[in-house]
């Protein structure tokens, strides 16, 4: 199931504008805008026949079109994500983040471009419908920076839960098959590629969390606050645009059996 982790650049390249704005880097203003995508994330973004594929890559072409800007595609590891927007190395983040009370102290937020419940994963067959009492018998595994992450730190550890951070989903997967974990709490999209891998077989959906925070459903689009004046605009632009003239639903079901927004 793991894969090399690739990073490649891809230049997707649209019309140029004159006077179009800075965004705050001191950049020349012809200079590409620089969108970050989650490198080696099924079916969101991976490199397939050397070129960078899937649906955040399809939504971050949509949104360089409204733009009217050069851009440039950079698959990057999910924990390089957010400090590459705080750095100024990325301007925009096209990967499912949820707007949390703590990220938007440094990070703005676009409208949601699509919904995804997170759901627990388990190869333990009394683990059908995991709940918080169950907690002292639990490894939890969920990705390392992740709202999903920090739900179960919040929710399961202080019941006894030993919860443990990975890298990527790759690695997840790993981990439940070999027997580090007997149970991992994913974004539900992702999750759902892990059971139909072949790998996959084995494991089976471990029930959902009640009552959980909007933002581990609602996916949107990040830029640092700074920018935020100049792209929300238009990244919102794009969203509706894709979605009033039902090229979001062809992109949709390239990727997905189902996709909610």
């Amino acid at each position: 199931m793991r894969r090399p982790l690739i990073l490649v650049t891809i230049a997707a390249l649209c019309a140029v504008t004159a006077g179009w704005f800075l965004l705050g880097t001191g950049a020349d203003a012809d200079a590409p805008v620089v969108i970050a995508v989650e490198a080696d994330y099924e079916p969101f973004a991976w490199v397939e026949n050397g070129e960078l594929t899937g649906f955040d890559v399809d939504v971050s072409r949509a949104i360089c079109s409204e733009l009217e800007r050069p851009c440039e595609i950079r698959p990057m590891s999910f924990q390089e994500l957010l400090p590459g927007l705080k750095t100024g190395d990325v301007s925009i983040v096209v990967a499912g983040l949820g707007s949390s009370p703590e990220r938007q102290a440094d990070y703005a937020f676009s409208d949601v471009y699509y919904r995804s419940r997170s759901f627990f994963i388990t190869r333990v067959a009394e683990f059908t419908r995991i709940t918080p009492a169950m907690a002292p018998e639990l490894v939890i595994g969920a990705q390392k920076g992740s709202l999903q992450f920090d739900e179960m730190t919040r929710s399961y550890a202080p019941k006894g839960a030993k919860v443990l951070a990975y890298e990527t989903y790759d690695d997840m997967s790993d981990a439940i098959l070999e027997g580090e974990v007997n149970a991992l709490f994913v974004d539900g999209l992702p999750g759902y590629d892990i059971l139909r891998s072949p790998e996959g077989r084995s494991l089976m959906i471990g029930g959902w969390c009640d009552d959980l925070p909007p933002e581990l459903t609602e996916a949107r689009i990040a830029v640092a606050r700074r920018n935020a004046k100049q792209l929300l605009g238009p990244i919102n632009e794009a969203i509706l645009e894709l979605k009033e003239s039902g090229a979001y639903e062809k992109l949709a079901r390239k990727y997905f059996s189902f996709l909610s927004y």
